[in-house]
């Protein structure tokens, strides 16, 4: 390589007709000495810059061609072969969440189906609780009204208002200032059961009722002795229904 080029100060200092080619001009334009003077250091930069590079040159002999591409190729063929492994190995990852994403979609559509499965059982349940609960609660108004009309025939037959021979001769035997209602202020037994149910329903958490002169006393009697109402403890003119749900 150093044969084949030219050396810069022998070429400066034997100026020739390839010197003329780089760097002269037509003799009508003369350059300036700077202008002249950064060319010559271009040059000499780029002679440098090759005399220091290594320039490769395939070998001379068909042997040591064939070698060098069999090298060259053996050498492509690995990283080839270790591109194929790492693309299979992603391919196989990839497959891999691909086929856990599958199993989980089938999953999550089985419990879909067994949801909707649930909902229509449930809605066909729901219906039939609901008709039955109707029933139920027709059955049950039947009965009650069944049972407070016996009742009401019940307490008007065995317990009515007493009469005005009864109620003179309680007033005989009682203080005038303890007992002086009329037979038409007296409330009934019925109106008496009435009045404590009400309470009872409307204020559960005071559920007395103050008795007074319109109380028939034989009646409120009846009623504590048989243990369907109590006394407050702390004031016995008021009383209550017993709480039978409890």
């Amino acid at each position: 390589m150093e044969n084949d080029l030219v050396d810069a100060d022998h070429f400066w200092s034997n100026p020739g007709p390839a010197g003329c080619n780089l760097l002269s001009k037509p003799a009508t334009v003369q350059e300036e000495p700077s202008v002249v003077e950064s060319r010559l250091n271009e040059v000499k930069s780029e002679i440098n810059l090759l005399h220091s590079s290594e320039i490769k040159l395939l070998p001379d002999s068909e042997e040591h061609i064939l070698e060098s591409l069999r090298c060259e190729l053996e050498s492509s063929l690995t990283e080839l072969k270790e591109t194929l492994s790492f693309t299979k190995s992603q391919c196989h990852e990839l497959q891999s969440e691909v086929d856990q994403e599958t199993q989980i979609n089938q999953q999550l559509k089985s419990v879909v189906e067994s949801v909707k499965k649930k909902l229509e059982t449930d809605s066909s349940d729901g219906d039939d609780t609901q008709k039955e609960l109707q029933e139920k609660i027709s059955e049950a108004n039947q009965t009650f009204q069944y049972l407070r009309k016996n009742l009401v025939a019940f307490i008007k037959q065995h317990f009515p208002l007493p009469s005005q021979e009864t109620l003179s001769e309680a007033k005989k035997k009682l203080r005038s200032a303890d007992y002086s209602a009329a037979r038409e202020d007296l409330f009934s037994m019925k109106e008496i059961l009435e009045l404590l149910l009400n309470k009872s329903l409307e204020d559960p958490n005071d559920p007395f009722i103050t008795i007074d002169h319109q109380f028939w006393p034989p009646y409120v009697e009846l009623l504590l002795r048989s243990k369907i109402v109590v006394r407050h403890k702390d004031d016995e003119k008021r009383i209550k229904l017993v709480s039978f749900h409890l």
